[in-house]
């Protein structure tokens, strides 16, 4: 018997030399994927990566499962305990769900979060491949921008296009599917990949070359967090800059701060040419019609939300059900084509807080889990920063600053919805490795 087993050992000893390379290519590939969750594919079907993803995944799943023997996770059983039970509560939730079929796909996600944070605490992660990590995250950020910038040219420069190119009528069609699925907001989390992509600027050994790449991926988050013409950009831009200014070389931040008020100016002569108003206005002259009203339907939002949370107490509606089960108000609406506003029913656009979110989606037990699970990474991350000194614990401020701005941003507004979400456990993943 021992004979006719030892060459199945040795076959699996020798596939799990390939392994943990594979699990990291499936990581890296998984990574952009969650971060462009919400692109529309031109070929059918437009939300391919939900596709993609699943079939990622149940690849990783399997390898887990295959290899568990040799696999050594970093996470404490503390901590799978607390992300499992809040896994659960999505389960929980999407089995009493009101919409199941919008529950089922969303179930996808916390499961893929889970997997990808245990995953990448199994595999060890060496110096090049956070590197490599760094400069993945550079990538998506200038992806972003660019698709900010250019956007804002194919809505409103799109005729200048058609004359300077020479477009062939046949074009047309193409374009205008661009300027009616192109947003002039960012594509996904570019937040939370800034203060990972300044990590050259805490590094005394960086070249100056390395340095100023970091400090022109900060250029354009700023540009980035201006041109998108959401004031809750700005804010968690702000404050993750005064966090980083604190952690940097005195003369790197002074360069800093002085590449802010030109790129910042940038911003607002764009955004007041197209929109015809910019962040300047919305924080400090806000008009009752655009502005100030953006705040009520906020509190409006919350309000329905609370309400299904009080209907539903214990499970809430389902994972992502707000926009399908609650019943919107009459609201005003701009209408471009006659330049006037309109009243019209609300079509719901998220509860724009995910702890209140938590509380009407998988209702108390899944907010308590979550709560619990915040509380439970931030203790963590407390302990860590105390035990680290020097570079060590200004990287480790910096990645899980990262992974907090999902946090800071979801106060006020969704948060990047599954993007975020995936983001935010690839991120805490690599923590473990700080």
């Amino acid at each position: 018997m021992q004979l006719l087993l030892r060459p199945a050992t040795g076959l699996y000893d020798s596939l799990w030399r390939y392994v943990p390379t594979l699990i990291i290519v499936i990581l890296f590939v998984m990574f952009p994927l969650g971060y462009f969750e919400s692109l529309r594919w031109i070929l059918p079907p437009p939300k391919a990566t939900h596709g993609f993803l699943k079939g990622l995944f149940l690849t990783l799943v399997i390898l887990c499962v295959l290899f568990r023997q040799k696999l050594r996770s970093g996470m404490l059983f503390s901590e799978r305990l607390v992300i499992g039970l809040f896994i659960l509560s999505f389960v929980i939730s999407a089995v009493f769900s009101m919409v199941p079929e919008t529950s089922l796909l969303y179930l996808w996600y916390p499961l893929i979060a889970g997997a990808i944070m245990y995953a990448s605490s199994t595999i060890r992660f060496s110096q090049q491949h956070l590197v490599l990590v760094v400069t993945v995250a550079m990538v998506l950020v200038t992806a972003t921008f660019a698709f900010t910038f250019f956007s804002l040219l194919f809505r409103y420069e799109v005729t200048t296009l058609y004359y300077f190119l020479f477009l062939p009528h046949r074009a047309n069609f193409l374009l205008d599917e661009l300027r009616e699925s192109g947003k002039y907001v960012s594509l996904g989390p570019y937040i939370m990949l800034l203060p990972l992509t300044l990590t050259f600027l805490i590094e005394r050994r960086a070249t100056w070359a390395r340095k100023a790449l970091a400090m022109l991926m900060y250029v354009m988050s700023v540009l980035t967090a201006v041109l998108s013409n959401n004031r809750i950009d700005v804010l968690v831009v702000a404050i993750q800059t005064l966090i980083v200014l604190w952690l940097i070389p005195r003369r790197l931040a002074v360069i800093l701060l002085l590449l802010i008020i030109p790129v910042t100016q940038l911003g607002l002569t764009t955004t007041e040419k197209y929109f015809g108003f910019n962040l300047e206005e919305r924080i400090l002259r806000p008009q009752k019609v655009r502005d100030i009203e953006t705040v009520e339907m906020r509190l409006v939002y919350w309000q329905n939300a609370l309400r299904n949370f009080r209907l539903h107490p214990l499970v809430g509606t389902g994972p992502n059900t707000y926009n399908d089960v609650t019943d919107f108000p009459l609201r005003r609406y701009y209408d471009e084509g006659v330049k006037l506003y309109t009243v019209r029913q609300d079509i719901g656009i998220g509860v724009h807080n995910i702890f209140i979110e938590r509380l009407s989606d998988t209702g108390l037990f899944g907010f308590l889990t979550f709560v619990v699970l915040l509380l439970y990474f931030a203790r963590s991350d407390i302990i860590a920063v105390v035990k680290r000194t020097g570079e060590r614990r200004t990287r480790y401020i910096l990645f899980a600053l990262s992974s907090w701005s999902w946090i800071l941003y979801g106060i006020t507004d969704n948060g990047y919805g599954a993007q975020g979400f995936v983001t935010f456990f690839f991120l805490r993943g690599l923590l473990h490795h700080l």
